[in-house]
């Protein structure tokens, strides 16, 4: 999973919860997580999880939906919002000389040089969160702890992008929590660009994500196990589609590097149905020379609102990696090809819990 937490059941029936039971079977574990939001299995091999296994806990009320569709119009449509209303401000503040456009500026140019700020639990915690998740009908499958050595560090490797990498957001808040063998603390690392665009720097600052560059993750490996979407801005374009579900991987190997000289275990993660979130247009070539994702996306009722889709974080076993300070292209290749071979066994062992999904293949670009 991606990355902070709330409270999952032990592997017994569990009479004192005040809101959603649990049930223990032969294939898994069917628990529950943060305020009836979302539900969680084991998995082991020779024991096929079934759909049943993992039961969603309930939908929203009619209040609970309302909140997540406007919070979510709110952070994707200001995708669409805020550049053609910066332009505008700018025009109106030189040309007609508007103080009220000149504050817009002013406001957008501050928040540029001020601080992203810290984790904070009450927003990653937040029921809104939960809201979020109930409409994606959110549900997790992890090996049957412990699967994570205690004290070790690990790399978690979420696949796909998507136009949005909605899985990986949607399980930030609910790692850490012992029985899911999900370690913490556990920090999420993000494009730079992210943290350097008003507002949303802040947002990616209160979830506590840090730069996804190389020494800043080599620094982090030592004191905390990391999230991290492997593919980035190529994820977009050349990644998983509401057609396809594939991932661009074969040519980011720099994540395995950073593995072997560190010595932390990499963690396979893919999230099934964080493909069919939204459709998008715009270009690879330019987007790559930004550094950013410069496309327009929309979804559901033609707005930069997701559709409505299950989404099922899959989190695989480690691979192992052994440690060495510089490793030979040949070593990186290795662990690449295990870790491709780790995320196809992912997929294909649990694509049969998304209805309709059972022919579907992974390819990797």
């Amino acid at each position: 999973m991606g990355m902070g937490g709330s409270g999952f059941t032990n592997g017994s029936p569990a009479d004192d919860l005040p809101q959603c039971t649990a049930n223990t079977k032969d294939s898994g574990f069917a628990g529950y997580i943060h305020n009836c939001s979302a539900s969680v299995a084991y998995y082991s091999k020779g024991h096929p999880l079934r759909s049943e296994d993992i039961p969603f806990p309930r939908r929203n009320t009619w209040w609970e939906e309302a909140a997540a569709l406007a919070t979510m119009q709110l952070v994707f449509g200001s995708a669409w919002v805020l550049p053609p209303l910066l332009l505008a401000c700018i025009i109106g503040s030189l040309v007609y000389g508007s103080k009220l456009a000149t504050a817009f500026v002013a406001v957008t140019v501050a928040a540029t040089f001020l601080p992203p700020g810290k984790r904070w639990e009450a927003f990653l915690h937040h029921w809104v969160w939960d809201a979020w998740r109930r409409y994606f009908r959110f549900r997790g499958v992890v090996p049957r702890p412990p699967f994570c050595e205690p004290g070790r560090h690990y790399i978690f490797a979420h696949f796909p992008h998507a136009v949005f990498p909605m899985g990986s957001w949607l399980s930030f808040p609910l790692c850490g929590e012992p029985l899911t063998g999900v370690p913490a603390p556990m920090l999420g690392l993000v494009a730079t660009v992210l943290l350097q665009i008003p507002f949303f720097k802040h947002m990616f600052g209160w979830m506590g994500c840090q730069p996804a560059d190389k020494p800043v993750t080599m620094r982090l490996l030592k004191v905390a196990s990391v999230g991290i979407i492997v593919e980035g801005v190529a994820g977009i374009f050349h990644g998983a589609t509401l057609q396809h579900e594939r991932i661009f991987l074969k040519q980011r190997k720099g994540f395995i590097k950073c593995a072997i000289q560190s010595g932390a275990d990499i963690v396979p993660v893919y999230h099934l149905g964080s493909s069919q979130m939204l459709r998008c247009t715009g270009s690879s070539e330019w987007s790559r020379r930004m550094r950013t994702s410069l496309c327009l996306f929309w979804g559901r009722w033609g707005l930069p609102l997701p559709y409505r889709h299950d989404i099922i974080s899959l989190v695989g076993a480690p691979v192992r990696v052994v440690q060495k300070d510089a490793p030979s292209q040949e070593e990186v290749d290795a662990v690449h090809k295990r870790f491709c071979e780790a995320i196809t066994e992912l997929f294909d062992t649990h694509k049969h819990l998304m209805p309709g999904w059972e022919t579907k293949q992974l390819t990797i670009v």
